[in-house]
């Protein structure tokens, strides 16, 4: 291995808080500007709007956004309405929704202006009153029930207790409430439900209340005593078919026709919903309108490439822009997403701003952006005793809102997730790069407790801050940036390989069942898939700077060198272990297989939405998520062994315990399945 010295050094972390790309006077100015006190104060009006898909309340904060992205000086502001699939949904809003008990006693238990996650959204109008009956959780427990005419009280999910008791069985509606495995801590929580809009054979939904878990306990206790009637009532306007909206504003850079940096957030979701994601709205606006006011000051230069904002309608949005106009992809060059991002970090759960890592298949240099930036914002908003200086804050580098708390930032980098909207721009047919910022756990999504008092402004604003940062970054880097973000980058690699190393050595050394040369072939394959994945990372920042190859080639050619050097002393190790150079495994009757296809994506970006959801199959175990893999590594240059080999990689570098283990005959079964939805073509 050569220039071992050289290498090292790089791969070192950077000296903590040191922000790349901006000088002291500007990032001091953008970390000035973004306030948290003022995303805060967006995200309160969010809350006042029940806001489910296709409703009134959607198109009030669609509103909202459009008017503020205005006001915050962004061009080309305009709301973008679209249709939405008619079997995935309706325009639906609530009027008015009560639920009272009548006999033996006169007792309000749930109204939606008081908590309107009481009501399940797509609820029908009524005004009937009738007995309350309870049923169990399961199917089975509808069985010989005479439900007809009748109101059930359960915990099994909406789908079973309409598909079982309303449907078949001509329940009136259902009561919910959470069952036993409710999280205890919080008995007075009010979890945001859906009814079924229709059943398989067309008969529309009725009605559905929620309860918590200490009303559903104690109703049901005095159901047991003797019998409940109750009077259900709902208000509720039901148009069909539904539609989705988003909107759009944009900061023009000096380069408009380059591919462009997309921010996001989503506005859809319950009543409350500050944190999921009032927050990420509420910052998006703050970042859209910091960054505008900074470049018009001139305390930012404009940047190359122009920034986009998308507030939209959670995945459903950006799927359909991309079907309906795929020209845009290549207007594309990543995404930045905020969802959750406003946790208060002191409360019980422990919430962590977790921060995804590229999927493998879309190594990129952003990853190395988002980890300098991201780190530097928690070295110097964390506090250690070696660095302590006597000083008020206990933080070297404090980014605190006026009103916010004086906790630390508890962030991290963890490997990929999807549920949100970065995955849109991930996804296989669009192929861009896209991270999310989504704290977790969190005990209070989805539910009455998603409100304003557990969100922390400060928070809001190192999240805004960072996310605006790392987007500026990627707008306006150019040729002049790319022998250090290459040395940015290729210390990361380094660091990064040298975990894959140890996993792949961990492969071999494991006395399991499998002999020496099968365990060989598999380290062998864990190496050259991450050499790769940060080959393709550093070969990224010529497209991104402009640059000639001539700055990322030496690094490019370090990476190999890290590779060999590696293989070596594995190769070494498998002699050892073998007593001799172990034998050729020969491959399986999948491998094989594999080996004899090269898959890629069939049809357009809206095809492949269409038919994606259509794949069924029993596919050995693989995930969704190293489902998702495959078919963003199918892209007409590997081989289907060659997928197989990549998928299984990234799940063993993110665990088992977390993606699953990819097997051959998994991915075989899947992709066989996808060529028959149409979704791949299996080219020979």
């Amino acid at each position: 291995m050569r220039n071992l010295p050289f290498l090292f050094a790089l791969a070192a972390p950077a000296a903590a808080q040191e922000v790349p790309f901006f000088t002291p006077q500007e990032w001091a100015w953008l970390a000035s500007e973004i306030s948290g006190d003022r995303a805060y104060e967006h995200d309160r009006w969010f809350t006042h709007y029940h806001k489910p898909f296709a409703s009134e309340g959607l198109m009030a904060v669609a509103r909202y956004a459009e008017a503020k992205a205005r006001e915050a000086g962004l061009e080309d502001v305009r709301l973008i309405l679209q249709p939405n699939d008619p079997e995935e949904g309706m325009e639906w809003t609530p009027r008015r929704a009560e639920l009272w008990t009548l006999e033996p006693d006169v007792g309000r238990l749930c109204d939606m202006h008081s908590v309107q996650t009481s009501l399940a959204d797509r609820s029908r109008s009524c005004d009937v009153t009738a007995p309350l009956v309870e049923v169990g959780p399961e199917a089975k427990d509808f069985e010989g029930k005479e439900l007809a005419g009748k109101v059930i009280l359960t915990n099994a999910s909406f789908g079973t207790a309409f598909a079982e008791g309303v449907w078949k069985r001509g329940a009136l509606g259902v009561v919910w409430y959470p069952g036993p495995e409710a999280l205890l801590d919080y008995p007075d929580q009010v979890r945001w439900q859906s009814i079924p809009a229709k059943s398989e054979e067309g008969k529309p939904g009725t009605f559905g209340f929620v309860l918590s878990r200490r009303q559903g306990v104690d109703l049901a206790r005095r159901l047991r005593a003797g019998a409940v009637s109750v009077r259900s009532l709902v208000e509720a306007e039901v148009k069909e078919p539904g539609w989705l909206v988003m909107v759009e504003g944009r900061i023009p850079g000096t380069e408009p026709s380059l591919p462009e940096v997309v921010f996001t957030a989503h506005l859809q979701e319950e009543r409350f919903s500050a944190n999921d994601d009032g927050s990420g709205c509420a910052n998006t606006l703050e970042v859209a309108r910091a960054l505008t006011r900074c470049i018009a000051e001139g305390r930012l230069p404009r940047p190359r490439r122009s920034m986009r904002f998308w507030w939209t309608t959670e995945i459903a949005s950006e799927n359909r822009f991309f079907s309906e106009h795929p020209e845009e992809v290549g207007r594309v060059l990543c995404n930045v997403n905020q969802d959750m991002v406003g946790a208060n970090q002191a409360d019980t759960t422990m919430r962590v701003q977790n921060v995804t890592r590229l999927p493998w298949a879309r190594a990129h240099v952003l990853e190395d952006v988002v980890e300098e930036i991201v780190g530097a914002l928690v070295e110097g908003n964390t506090s250690y005793l070696n660095a302590s200086r006597g000083s008020f804050s206990p933080f070297t580098r404090p980014v605190l809102a006026r009103l916010g708390s004086r906790h630390r930032y508890n962030a991290r980098l963890i490997p990929f997730h999807n549920s949100t909207d970065h995955q849109c721009f991930t996804a296989p047919p669009i192929g861009k790069p896209g991270f999310t910022f989504t704290n977790w756990p969190d005990d209070f999504i989805h539910s009455s407790d998603d409100d304003l008092r557990n969100i922390d402004p400060t928070q809001l604003q190192r999240n805004a801050l960072a996310a605006a940062a790392i987007g500026v970054t990627m707008a306006r880097l150019t040729a002049k940036d790319a022998p250090r973000l290459a040395a940015i980058s290729f210390g990361n690699a380094a660091r990064r390989f040298g975990r894959e190393v140890r996993i792949a050595m961990g492969i071999l050394t494991d006395p399991g069942d499998l002999p020496v040369g099968e365990r060989a072939k598999r380290a062998r394959a864990q190496l050259r898939v991450a050499r790769d994945k940060e080959a393709r990372a550093l070969a990224s920042i010529e497209e991104t700077t402009g640059c000639s190859d001539l700055e990322v080639g030496p690094f490019l050619e370090e990476m190999g060198h890290l590779h060999e050097h590696a293989l070596d002393l594995l190769e070494r190790t498998a002699i050892g272990l073998a007593g001799g150079v172990p034998p050729e495994e020969s491959p399986g009757e999948a491998e094989a297989e594999l080996a004899k296809t090269r898959p890629r994506l069939a049809g357009a970006v809206k095809d492949y939405f269409e038919r994606r959801g259509k794949v069924r199959g029993d596919f050995h175990g693989l995930g969704g998520l190293m489902q998702w893999e495959v078919l963003s590594f199918a892209d007409g240059s590997r081989t289907g062994l060659e997928v197989h080999e990549c998928t299984a990689a990234e799940a063993r570098s993110g665990g088992t315990w977390m993606y699953g283990e990819v097997k051959p005959g998994g991915v075989l079964a899947f992709l066989r399945a996808c060529a028959e939805a149409k979704v791949v073509e299996l080219a020979p």
